[in-house]
């Protein structure tokens, strides 16, 4: 059984209402939209989701930025870190957490969540938690040019 804190609640609560919803959003107006929901619901100080529009981890474009200044990244210390994603597999990195969104067994992007060093670092579980609500995400989106294989 999953036990859900109430900031998670909130994000699965979005989902179910855009689930009940005629308007069907583009992947981008989603992740832009849903983002900022994320890192709060993960209880994380910043964030962003990443979209790679050919689907192939090149080009990228960042949506729903959230507690991030102008200029300021979220860094990583390993390099094979975009290998694992591409792969499907989260990457967690002290008090950061990369979680794969797949869309027809393509990883079209990832969230990016990182919490200060003081807090507790985010755990397996957190990363297949994303997972599960990027799935759910792609499947509640009118699927937009250039992303993920032909239907």
């Amino acid at each position: 059984m999953l036990t859900l804190v109430s900031s998670e609640k909130a994000i699965f609560e979005s989902l179910d209402r855009l689930s009940r919803s005629i308007h069907r959003p583009d992947v981008r107006t989603l992740l832009d939209d849903m983002g900022p929901l994320v890192v709060k619901g993960m209880r994380a100080d910043r964030g962003f989701v990443r979209l790679f529009p050919g689907g192939d981890g090149g080009a990228s474009e960042d949506l729903g930025l959230t507690g991030l200044t102008s200029g300021a990244t979220i860094g990583m210390t390993g390099s094979a870190f975009m290998k694992r994603l591409l792969a499907g597999r989260c990457v967690r990195d002290g008090h950061t957490l990369l979680a794969p969104i797949i869309l027809k067994n393509r990883t079209i992007g990832f969230f990016c969540l990182d919490r200060r060093r003081a807090s507790t670092p985010f755990t397996d579980a957190d990363g297949h938690f994303l997972i599960g609500i990027g799935q759910a995400m792609m499947t509640l989106t009118r699927r937009a040019p250039g992303l993920g294989p032909p239907a």
